[in-house]
């Protein structure tokens, strides 16, 4: 099992510490958040798409500089011929010269107003457009990504899925092997204690000389018999 696991680089049995599957769970995540980007994306090319088809502004003066201050000017000048206006007659102002020129600046400011409204909205309907191109080349990779590793991943869940079953069979023959090991413990034990039991009373003693033959006094005869058997013949 173990050289199971570092030949198909099986890191350990929990699926998140895996690289492989990693990878693939992080493309996942990746794949879901690209599509939602891609969404938004596309939603606001949409809106921007159906505001200039309909004539309608999308671009707020807040967010740009420009057209804030052109608006600003015209609106000062609006207010200044209000004001004229409740002051002196129509007739009156058509001939006043100073009156005249704030509407002619005024015609200006709104042409101009005009102009960079289109243009605003011209580079926000670029720029949505690229934000498009972006997120879906964004989610086209990913998607490559996950097709590239598939057959990896493929592998491995299989491998994977071998291991633990290498795994689970080594597991219940290391538990068959310990219940072995004791029952033979428990055997040799029984049979040890019906073997019977031996007390040794007195160590044994070390003789210091032979018991049988006794050649000192068999010597001994030996030459006693040979005189008197001597004696006797003379």
């Amino acid at each position: 099992a173990e050289e199971f696991r570092k030949r198909h680089d099986v890191v350990s049995l929990e699926r998140d510490e895996n690289e492989v599957l990693t990878r693939a769970r992080g493309q996942a995540t990746a794949l879901n958040s690209g599509n939602e980007k891609l969404a938004l994306a596309e939603g606001k090319l949409r809106a921007l798409e159906e505001a200039a088809a309909q004539g309608r502004s999308v671009v707020r003066a807040r967010d740009n500089p420009t057209l804030a201050n052109l608006e600003q000017r015209a609106s000062q000048i609006r207010e200044d011929l209000r004001e004229l206006e409740k002051s002196y007659t129509a007739d009156y102002l058509a001939l006043d010269n100073k009156t005249g020129a704030q509407r002619r600046r005024l015609a200006e400011l709104e042409r101009q107003i005009e102009i960079e409204r289109k243009s605003s909205q011209q580079l926000a309907l670029a720029e949505a457009k690229e934000e498009v191109t972006g997120a879906r080349e964004a989610v086209s990779r990913i998607q490559q990504q996950i097709a590239n590793d598939r057959v990896a991943l493929q592998t491995f869940s299989a491998r994977f899925n071998e291991y633990k079953v290498l795994r689970d069979e080594l597991t219940q023959l290391e538990s068959l092997a310990r219940d072995t090991m004791q029952r033979k413990v428990r055997l040799e034990a029984g049979e040890r204690a019906r073997r019977p039991s031996v007390r040794i009373l007195e160590g044994a003693t070390v003789p210091q000389t032979a018991w049988r033959p006794d050649y000192g006094r068999d010597a001994l005869l030996s030459v006693v018999g040979s005189l008197l058997l001597a004696l006797l013949a003379t």
